[in-house]
């Protein structure tokens, strides 16, 4: 017979875990996408990211910006991206007493959560003819790593996530005359999540009367918050999509592009173990379970433009669109239980990111870069923001310097600052946990350099 403890602690625990591992694997605009593909992309906040085509990192953006990149090019990138995000308590509720006899969540805001991390992206393109290119991109288009203290106050919600993805991109373009390319490529994209977070096993005995006595118990007799546990869950898997792009060139000087990235399909796999405090380890008698969960994740579609003003200063713009509203439930299935599905809803919006940017040279050697942009969240109210996806609207401000010493070689070197509005957060972890507070003055610096070689 199925312990109902059992069955009550591990759906919350790996619906949780789940959402995240499917999350991050295909966010787009918000969410926890990584736009970070290229550097000299970077200094413009991303504006005309699939019409300017300076270089074969378009493979990313627009395959159909190959068609621009004579010969055969590699380009090699690292960006550090520092978070720095901390949570402020405003009244979370426990959905039993604790220990102490109040309903109130016990515990720390949690010290930054921010963590620093590097993200590398690397293309090679060649020009098989006059008219057909080439290419190939691997890059780490999403990921996030955050780590909170063990006691603060959301403990039961997150303590630490850590979600890793790798993203191999063949693509080919072709160039039909002066005004029109095409291009298409195939992603084969890899998504790993390592994610931590406390469980209330005191609540769970609590609620059965099962709160085991002095010395084993608490002295006050309630053993909600007093007999944390743990749950650590890992989970992987390869999914598979494709994007394409249209390159029309009107003239030398303006030209537009747009692209579409698809949906991914994932069926993410992976276990459980668990930590159980000795007190109550008769009646939570497992440590692993497995599961899994099936996500579709949404498609996004990107308009941009670049205009050549002058010799000296060029404009670029930039609107994407993500069909977040895909998003609409999370459902997990136990592989070795007899435990009905798990479904979580999500209820996501579409959303959009806006940017505009500028180029001015400085000679031949030299090009300076600005741009700033708006990027929305998904995420529709504070009852459905979690502390492993806190994130809200964002506001990029991004500056970058591309040196070209000589034909072969280009330097590039971009800094963008994004500024995070505050984001409340009123959100349940299924058994009556309400963490409530805010996400204030959180912000993203990002620090990148690539090197651009042409054979």
């Amino acid at each position: 017979m199925t312990n109902p403890l059992w069955s009550s602690v591990s759906q919350r625990i790996l619906a949780a875990g789940f959402l995240i591992a499917g999350v991050l694997p295909q966010a787009q605009a918000g969410g926890f996408q990584l736009f970070e593909q290229t550097v000299g992309g970077l200094g413009n906040a991303y504006a005309g990211r699939s019409a300017s085509a300076e270089d074969v990192s378009t493979i990313f953006f627009n395959p159909a910006g190959l068609t621009r990149v004579p010969g055969t090019q590699a380009v090699a990138g690292v960006h550090l991206i520092a978070l720095n995000a901390k949570f402020d308590n405003k009244g979370s509720t426990a959905g039993s007493p604790n220990f102490q006899g109040t309903n109130a969540l016990l515990g720390t805001n949690g010290s930054d959560a921010g963590e620093t991390g590097a993200v590398p992206n690397l293309y090679i393109g060649h020009q098989l003819t006059n008219n057909l290119h080439v290419g190939l991109g691997i890059n780490v288009p999403f990921g996030l790593k955050t780590k909170y203290t063990n006691d603060w106050v959301g403990r039961y919600h997150a303590i630490r996530t850590e979600l890793k993805t790798v993203n191999i991109n063949p693509a080919l373009a072709y160039k039909f005359n002066s005004m029109f390319s095409i291009g298409i490529g195939a992603n084969a994209q890899y998504a790993e999540a390592d994610l931590t977070r406390a469980i209330d096993f005191g609540a769970q005995v609590d609620a059965q009367g099962q709160c085991p006595p002095p010395p084993a118990g608490p002295p006050s007799g309630f053993c909600a918050q007093a007999l944390d546990g743990r749950s650590d869950l890992s989970g992987d898997d390869w999914a598979w999509g494709y994007n394409v792009g249209l390159l029309m060139e009107l003239s030398p000087d303006t030209r537009f592009g747009l692209s579409y990235r698809s949906k991914l399909d994932y069926k993410i796999e992976g276990d459980v173990r668990f930590e159980v405090p000795t007190a109550v380890r008769p009646a939570f008698p497992f440590t692993k379970e497995d599961a899994s969960a099936d996500l579709d994740l949404p498609e996004s579609v990107s308009l941009s433009a670049y205009h050549q003003l002058t010799p000296k200063l060029a404009l670029l713009g930039d609107v994407t669109w993500t069909k977040w509203d895909r998003f609409k439930e999370l459902r997990v299935s136990f592989d070795n239980a007899p435990l009905p599905d798990d479904v979580t809803p999500q209820d996501w919006n579409n959303s959009f990111r806006y940017s505009l940017g500028a180029n001015y040279r400085l000679g031949s050697e030299w090009l300076l870069r600005t741009g700033g942009a708006y990027d929305e969240t998904p995420i529709p109210s504070a009852e459905k923001r979690t502390p492993r996806i806190a994130e809200s609207d964002r506001f990029w401000l991004a500056f970058g310097i591309s040196h070209t010493p000589n034909s072969s070689f280009r330097f590039d070197f971009s800094y963008a600052h994004l500024f995070v509005r505050d984001a409340k957060i009123n959100n349940d972890d299924g058994s009556g946990h309400i963490l409530t507070g805010n996400y204030k003055n959180s912000s993203v610096d990002i620090f990148s350099g690539q090197m651009v070689y042409t054979f």
